[in-house]
């Protein structure tokens, strides 16, 4: 199943309802949703056996878990291990020290020491919770759903299990820091978590008291990341931290009803973040100076298009903004779609595996396509080496509805 479940790690960037009347999506459109539903009840060749690999995945689902902040064998500083912690991902001890302390930086090789904290367990918890969430959502079976519901419960509302609203101690530095404003971005897919909750609220595994302490949790941490310097040093990040903290900041917003603090966020992201991260033929020196740049590129370039999504929903029309140069979102995922199609060498480093970012391109493609009504998207996607178990679900999502 982990396997399994990190080739949808990007379906995090879906909000589904269960019902036509009470939907209000995010990211997706209802129509297209509806229409995938509608033509996996006629076993539709082209979506049923994506279909059939998500209720796959949704019954191993059922037998994991749950997972909770209080299962990591270290205490924060706090002394309170309901306080989430982790441990960033490219720090090392320092071989010339005794204790390894402070640690060093090893750009894009990540310390397997970091399995031991927290970040790990939460991947867990939002992956599978939407996974579930999606599958209760296609099949109607309630067993889904109270899966789903019990990982929510165990992580944000249980008193024994829950974890505290705040990430004080994410992505600590031994012998530096036991926490930096960068932990934030290891809450940015607390968008599945919004996802999992719309889609399950009507079952009746989910109650009135658990939407009600979900969404006092989400309160306190919306307050928290207004508050906090940790907070802000994050949203001060020039580069993709600065467009996820906007990314999560404004979706919690929205799902909070604070539309007009959502719509502040948004309305500045285009020349805040935009404008100053992507240059005129496409690329963004930020992510490219890294020594994973297809890979942030990309990671970069989907917030841009959640922003975007998110945008729409209250009148911002950020997919088509450009800089007086022409810089752009479309500009961007054209900088990107010859070095995945085989007609440019990628000029950058890249010490990781391609794969993520291919698969990362499908969907961004799949979503360029409904975004600027623009087939050629769809026409490139096929040409993306994507996984297909990656492809089966991202098509399940935005299905092609042009015959």
């Amino acid at each position: 199943m982990k396997k399994l479940i990190g080739k949808i790690i990007f379906l995090s960037l879906f909000t589904i309802l269960v019902s036509a009347e009470k939907t209000e999506l995010l990211t997706l459109d209802f129509e297209h949703l509806q229409y995938a539903k509608t033509q996996v009840g006629r076993k539709d060749e082209a979506l049923y056996p994506a279909y059939r690999y998500l209720l796959k995945i949704a019954d191993e689902a059922l037998t994991e878990g749950p997972w909770s902040v209080m299962d990591k064998p270290v205490t924060p500083p706090s002394g309170d291990k309901h306080d989430y912690m982790s441990l960033s991902p490219y720090w090392w001890p320092d071989p010339e020290k005794a204790d390894g302390l402070p640690y060093i930086r090893r750009d894009g090789e990540v310390n397997p020491e970091r399995e031991k904290f927290d970040k790990r367990s939460f991947v867990h918890v939002h992956e599978n919770a939407l996974v579930l969430a999606i599958a209760y959502y296609f099949s109607g079976k309630e067993k889904y759903a109270k899966k789903s519901a019990g990982l929510l419960r165990t992580w944000f509302i249980n008193e024994n299990t829950k974890m505290n609203p705040n990430l004080n101690f994410g992505q600590g530095v031994p012998g530096k820091e036991p926490g930096r404003g960068v932990g934030l971005i290891e809450m940015k897919n607390l968008i599945d978590v919004l996802d999992a909750i719309i889609l399950i609220k009507d079952s009746r595994y989910w109650t009135g008291n658990d939407q009600k302490q979900m969404d006092q949790w989400l309160k306190d941490y919306f307050r928290w990341m207004q508050t906090s310097p940790i907070a802000k040093e994050e949203q001060e990040h020039k580069n993709n931290h600065g467009s996820w903290f906007d990314v999560q900041y404004a979706h919690i917003a929205y799902y909070l009803g604070e539309y007009e603090e959502a719509k502040r966020i948004l309305s500045a992201f285009p020349k805040e973040r935009i404008a100053h991260q992507v240059k005129t033929d496409g690329s963004q020196p930020y992510e490219l100076e890294r020594t994973r740049a297809f890979t942030y590129s990309l990671f970069n370039l989907r917030a841009h298009m959640l922003a975007a999504e998110l945008g729409k929903k209250l009148n911002i029309d950020i997919y088509n903004y450009t800089t007086s140069e022409g810089a752009g979102i479309r500009k961007a995922i054209e900088f990107l779609v010859p070095y995945a199609t085989d007609t440019a060498k990628w000029p950058y480093r890249q010490i990781t595996s391609w794969q993520k970012g291919f698969n990362d391109l499908y969907l961004v493609l799949k979503s360029a396509a409904r975004a600027y009504d623009d087939d050629g998207f769809e026409k490139t996607a096929v040409h993306i080496p994507v996984e297909k178990q990656r492809a089966f679900l991202v098509d399940l999502l935005y299905p092609s509805m042009k015959k």
